[in-house]
């Protein structure tokens, strides 16, 4: 991948990412932005994708609504990271994935509900970002989407604290401090959020 920047897109079957587009907005309140932008594969019309942002701290939850054809490989990607110095060091686990710079400021992905197998990876460039010479952005692909609207929540950090970004003996767990945060999908499709603080956060259908 020569770009560090990895948005929120569908694949193509060579791989080629859907072009974001026009972004229309829909909300903004508090901690909570909403928009959508229509994500068009090639030979076919546009698909739909309503993203939610809820920021809280360093952290933020991400929730994705996504119109998809059947078997649409799907990505997401969090900050990246530049260092002059030398190449960030990339870490992945289950379902989630950091970039960490020399001095500790760190980008971590974490799939909380709808990323089931999905594969966790580290995208380095050179001459890529402004910041530093080497960059590094974390990332996260569902194989195959399911059909229909599919909802995807993930979690993104970016923070120097070692309370936030625990250790690399667990992979950089953004769950290290506190109980984590959690999501909770309702039927209705409203998600109900808990920071690693305790404060709460609600995103409706």
């Amino acid at each position: 991948m020569k770009t560090f920047q990895l948005p929120f897109a569908l694949l193509a079957p060579d791989g080629t990412p859907t072009p974001r587009g026009r972004i229309h907005p829909l909300a903004a309140e508090g901690p909570r932005a909403a928009s959508w932008h229509r994500a068009v594969l090639p030979g076919g019309e546009g698909h739909r994708i309503e993203s939610v942002s809820v920021v809280h701290g360093p952290w933020e939850v991400r929730v994705h609504r996504v119109d998809a054809p059947p078997g649409t490989p799907v990505r997401e990607g969090g900050w990246a990271v530049a260092d002059d110095t030398g190449p960030p060091l990339g870490r992945t686990g289950p379902g989630r994935a950091l970039a960490r710079r020399a001095d500790g400021l760190t980008s971590t992905i974490v799939g909380l509900h709808g990323w089931r197998d999905a594969g966790a990876a580290v995208a380095h460039a050179v001459g890529a970002n402004a910041y530093g010479h080497h960059s590094a952005t974390p990332y996260l692909t569902l194989p195959a989407h399911p059909g229909g609207t599919h909802v995807l929540v993930t979690l993104v950090v970016l923070s120097a604290d070692p309370e936030v970004n625990g250790g690399l003996e667990t992979n950089g767990d953004p769950y290290a401090r506190g109980s984590g945060t959690r999501v909770r999908v309702a039927v209705s499709g409203e998600v109900e959020i808990r920071f690693p603080d305790g404060t709460r956060g609600r995103v409706p259908r």
